[in-house]
């Protein structure tokens, strides 16, 4: 039946004049569908997963009913995926499930897009031997503060490089040169910004080129 519910059957057999009765039930689960909890995710946060459940289902189909357009991929598989855009905006979608007969059902689930960006404030040059300092300028949510920062030096360009406390709003480091320098550009050193809070992390990097024209380099060798 279409509807949920317990069904009861009796069987009756008899043997020699005597009748033997016995009884089974059959539930009947109601067909449900599911589109998951509402979700809170940020500015250009990948592979958002919408994630569909129900009983009785045999197919989903997501598509998107409010919000600004994004791109729904496995659109009709249970767990859909999107990346989020770079606005403050309120996502809608809607999954219909169908069972074996074809009935359909369908949820809806509503995703915040809130501003967690990782952003370094640009530090342009600087001279080796002088402390240098990047700066955050990372947002995020009132309700979902950043809790924790994590600096990395991503590439060196071959100079030393001596990073100061990498776990905090600013990231000091002083930049040392090798005693010769082979005569090339002017060497840039890549720093990269990890921020995280309840909504969950965001990366960024920064370049900083290290004037090196007052050094003495090599001599290059002409053939």
């Amino acid at each position: 039946p279409a509807e949920a519910g317990t069904l009861l059957f009796e069987v009756t057999g008899s043997n020699g004049g005597r009748t033997i009765a016995d009884t089974v039930a059959v539930t009947v689960q109601a067909t449900t569908v599911d589109a998951g909890s509402d979700l809170r995710v940020y500015f250009n946060q990948e592979d958002v997963e919408l994630v569909g459940s129900g009983s009785g289902i045999v197919s989903y189909a997501w598509e998107q009913t409010d919000g600004p357009d994004v791109t729904l991929r496995n659109a009709d598989q249970r767990v859909a995926l999107f990346d989020a855009p770079a606005v403050t905006s309120m996502l809608t979608f809607r999954v219909t499930g169908r069972d074996a007969a074809q009935n359909e059902l369908t949820d809806t689930v509503s995703v915040e897009v809130l501003p967690l960006l990782a952003e370094i404030e640009p530090l342009f040059r600087i001279r080796p031997g002088v402390v240098g300092q990047l700066r955050s300028r990372s947002q995020a949510p009132a309700d979902a503060p950043i809790e924790g920062y994590l600096w990395q030096l991503e590439d060196d360009d071959g100079l030393n490089v001596e990073l100061g406390d990498t776990t905090g709003d600013t990231l000091t480091f002083t930049v040392t040169l090798p005693q010769m320098l082979a005569q090339s550009d002017a060497p840039v050193v890549t720093f990269s910004l990890t921020v995280t809070s309840t909504l969950g992390s965001a990366t960024t990097t920064s370049q900083v080129l290290v004037q090196t024209s007052e050094l003495n380099y090599l001599p290059r060798v002409r053939r």
